[in-house]
Protein backbone atom coordinates (compact mmCIF):
# COMPACT_ATOMS: atom_id res chain seq x y z
CA UNK A 1 0.00 0.00 0.00
CA UNK A 2 1.67 3.57 -0.83
CA UNK A 3 1.20 7.09 0.11
CA UNK A 4 2.13 10.19 -0.41
CA UNK A 5 3.98 12.47 1.69
CA UNK A 6 5.17 16.41 0.82
CA UNK A 7 7.46 18.96 2.87
CA UNK A 8 7.06 22.45 2.64
CA UNK A 9 9.73 22.70 0.18
CA UNK A 10 7.32 20.43 -2.02
CA UNK A 11 9.43 17.69 -1.87
CA UNK A 12 7.56 14.55 -2.20
CA UNK A 13 7.82 11.24 -0.48
CA UNK A 14 6.31 8.16 -1.73
CA UNK A 15 5.96 5.31 0.73
CA UNK A 16 5.10 1.89 0.48
CA UNK A 17 4.52 -0.88 3.30
CA UNK A 18 3.83 -4.63 2.20
CA UNK A 19 1.94 -6.64 4.98
CA UNK A 20 4.61 -8.22 7.60
CA UNK A 21 5.90 -11.06 7.02
CA UNK A 22 9.20 -13.60 7.55
CA UNK A 23 8.94 -15.69 5.33
CA UNK A 24 11.54 -14.18 2.85
CA UNK A 25 15.26 -14.38 2.95
CA UNK A 26 15.71 -11.02 1.73
CA UNK A 27 13.90 -7.95 -0.49
CA UNK A 28 15.28 -5.36 -2.84
CA UNK A 29 13.25 -2.71 -4.12
CA UNK A 30 14.34 -1.10 -7.70
CA UNK A 31 13.27 1.95 -9.92
CA UNK A 32 13.46 2.54 -13.51
CA UNK A 33 13.90 6.26 -12.06
CA UNK A 34 17.07 8.14 -10.73
CA UNK A 35 15.31 8.91 -7.45
CA UNK A 36 16.22 7.45 -3.77
CA UNK A 37 14.52 5.06 -1.85
CA UNK A 38 15.17 5.04 2.33
CA UNK A 39 16.10 1.99 2.34
CA UNK A 40 16.08 -0.78 -0.49
CA UNK A 41 16.13 -4.01 1.89
CA UNK A 42 13.22 -3.49 3.72
CA UNK A 43 9.29 -4.11 3.76
CA UNK A 44 9.09 -0.35 4.83
CA UNK A 45 10.59 1.85 2.40
CA UNK A 46 10.24 5.90 1.28
CA UNK A 47 10.96 6.63 -2.35
CA UNK A 48 12.07 9.92 -3.45
CA UNK A 49 11.46 11.06 -6.51
CA UNK A 50 14.27 13.06 -8.60
CA UNK A 51 13.65 16.17 -10.77
CA UNK A 52 14.18 14.16 -13.36
CA UNK A 53 11.67 11.59 -12.72
CA UNK A 54 9.02 14.46 -12.09
CA UNK A 55 10.26 15.51 -15.72
CA UNK A 56 9.47 12.53 -17.54
CA UNK A 57 5.84 11.97 -15.62
CA UNK A 58 6.32 8.61 -14.45
CA UNK A 59 8.31 5.65 -12.88
CA UNK A 60 8.05 1.96 -11.94
CA UNK A 61 8.88 1.01 -8.35
CA UNK A 62 9.71 -2.28 -7.92
CA UNK A 63 10.01 -4.82 -4.94
CA UNK A 64 11.92 -8.20 -5.63
CA UNK A 65 10.83 -10.84 -2.65
CA UNK A 66 13.38 -14.11 -2.35
CA UNK A 67 11.70 -16.68 -0.57
CA UNK A 68 13.23 -18.80 2.28
CA UNK A 69 14.28 -22.72 1.58
CA UNK A 70 13.32 -24.54 0.16
CA UNK A 71 11.25 -22.54 -2.19
CA UNK A 72 13.74 -21.21 -4.98
CA UNK A 73 11.76 -18.75 -7.01
CA UNK A 74 11.55 -15.18 -6.12
CA UNK A 75 8.83 -12.58 -6.89
CA UNK A 76 8.70 -9.17 -8.07
CA UNK A 77 5.50 -6.52 -8.07
CA UNK A 78 5.78 -3.38 -10.33
CA UNK A 79 4.32 -0.15 -9.22
CA UNK A 80 3.66 2.24 -12.19
CA UNK A 81 4.05 6.12 -10.37
CA UNK A 82 2.67 8.85 -12.55
CA UNK A 83 3.58 12.37 -11.83
CA UNK A 84 1.07 15.20 -13.15
CA UNK A 85 1.92 18.30 -13.31
CA UNK A 86 0.60 20.98 -10.73
CA UNK A 87 -0.42 24.33 -13.75
CA UNK A 88 -2.02 26.35 -10.61
CA UNK A 89 -5.04 26.74 -9.03
CA UNK A 90 -8.32 27.52 -11.85
CA UNK A 91 -9.71 30.42 -12.01
CA UNK A 92 -13.02 30.85 -10.18
CA UNK A 93 -16.17 30.91 -12.70
CA UNK A 94 -16.04 34.86 -11.70
CA UNK A 95 -12.67 35.73 -13.62
CA UNK A 96 -13.41 33.49 -16.77
CA UNK A 97 -15.28 35.31 -19.53
CA UNK A 98 -19.13 34.63 -20.20
CA UNK A 99 -22.76 35.79 -19.55
CA UNK A 100 -25.68 34.27 -18.57
CA UNK A 101 -29.25 35.33 -19.26
CA UNK A 102 -32.20 34.53 -17.01
CA UNK A 103 -34.93 33.86 -17.21
CA UNK A 104 -34.55 32.24 -20.39
CA UNK A 105 -37.22 32.24 -21.91
CA UNK A 106 -38.22 35.68 -20.56
CA UNK A 107 -42.01 37.23 -20.54
CA UNK A 108 -39.94 40.63 -21.07
CA UNK A 109 -37.91 41.11 -17.57
CA UNK A 110 -34.50 39.34 -17.90
CA UNK A 111 -30.93 39.59 -15.87
CA UNK A 112 -27.57 40.26 -17.87
CA UNK A 113 -25.00 38.65 -16.06
CA UNK A 114 -21.46 39.14 -17.25
CA UNK A 115 -18.58 37.26 -15.67
CA UNK A 116 -14.50 38.06 -15.87
CA UNK A 117 -14.75 41.67 -17.16
CA UNK A 118 -13.09 43.19 -14.20
CA UNK A 119 -11.55 46.67 -15.23
CA UNK A 120 -11.96 45.98 -18.95
CA UNK A 121 -14.05 48.02 -21.78
CA UNK A 122 -17.11 46.50 -22.81
CA UNK A 123 -20.01 46.61 -25.28
CA UNK A 124 -23.51 45.40 -25.03
CA UNK A 125 -25.75 45.27 -27.69
CA UNK A 126 -29.42 43.03 -28.38
CA UNK A 127 -30.63 43.04 -31.47
CA UNK A 128 -33.95 41.01 -32.86
CA UNK A 129 -33.53 38.48 -35.76
CA UNK A 130 -33.96 41.21 -38.68
CA UNK A 131 -30.74 42.54 -37.12
CA UNK A 132 -31.75 45.97 -35.66
CA UNK A 133 -30.67 47.00 -32.75
CA UNK A 134 -32.98 47.16 -29.74
CA UNK A 135 -30.02 48.24 -26.99
CA UNK A 136 -26.85 49.58 -27.11
CA UNK A 137 -24.34 50.30 -24.06
CA UNK A 138 -20.69 50.60 -23.97
CA UNK A 139 -18.89 51.06 -20.40
CA UNK A 140 -15.83 49.48 -18.39
CA UNK A 141 -16.57 47.09 -15.29
CA UNK A 142 -14.57 47.72 -12.24
CA UNK A 143 -15.98 44.82 -10.72
CA UNK A 144 -15.41 40.73 -11.69
CA UNK A 145 -19.14 40.64 -12.49
CA UNK A 146 -21.36 42.92 -14.28
CA UNK A 147 -25.40 42.56 -14.04
CA UNK A 148 -28.15 44.83 -15.56
CA UNK A 149 -31.87 44.12 -15.39
CA UNK A 150 -33.79 44.61 -18.77
CA UNK A 151 -37.35 45.09 -19.46
CA UNK A 152 -38.37 43.64 -22.79
CA UNK A 153 -41.82 44.08 -21.93
CA UNK A 154 -42.87 46.42 -24.07
CA UNK A 155 -41.02 44.85 -27.14
CA UNK A 156 -42.27 42.47 -29.76
CA UNK A 157 -42.23 38.28 -29.03
CA UNK A 158 -40.13 36.94 -30.30
CA UNK A 159 -35.93 36.37 -30.84
CA UNK A 160 -33.18 38.81 -29.65
CA UNK A 161 -29.87 38.18 -29.47
CA UNK A 162 -27.57 39.83 -26.82
CA UNK A 163 -23.92 40.20 -27.93
CA UNK A 164 -21.32 40.99 -24.71
CA UNK A 165 -17.99 42.40 -26.53
CA UNK A 166 -14.76 43.32 -24.32
CA UNK A 167 -11.75 44.23 -25.56
CA UNK A 168 -10.31 40.48 -26.10
CA UNK A 169 -13.35 38.86 -26.43
CA UNK A 170 -16.90 38.13 -27.87
CA UNK A 171 -20.13 35.72 -27.37
CA UNK A 172 -23.54 36.14 -28.14
CA UNK A 173 -26.65 34.54 -26.97
CA UNK A 174 -30.35 33.90 -28.45
CA UNK A 175 -32.74 35.29 -25.84
CA UNK A 176 -36.50 34.07 -26.00
CA UNK A 177 -38.96 36.78 -25.29
CA UNK A 178 -42.70 35.10 -24.84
Amino acid sequence: MGSIAMDTAGNMALGYSISSSNMYSSIAWSTSGSGTFSSTTTLNTIYYPSTADKTTGNVNLTVTVWPLSPCVNSVSSTTHILFSPCTGIPEAASEVFGFTLAPNPSPGNFTLTVNGVKNQGMTITIFDAQSRTNYFEKLTNTEKTYQHQFDFSAYAKGIYFVKVQTDKQVKTEKLVVQ
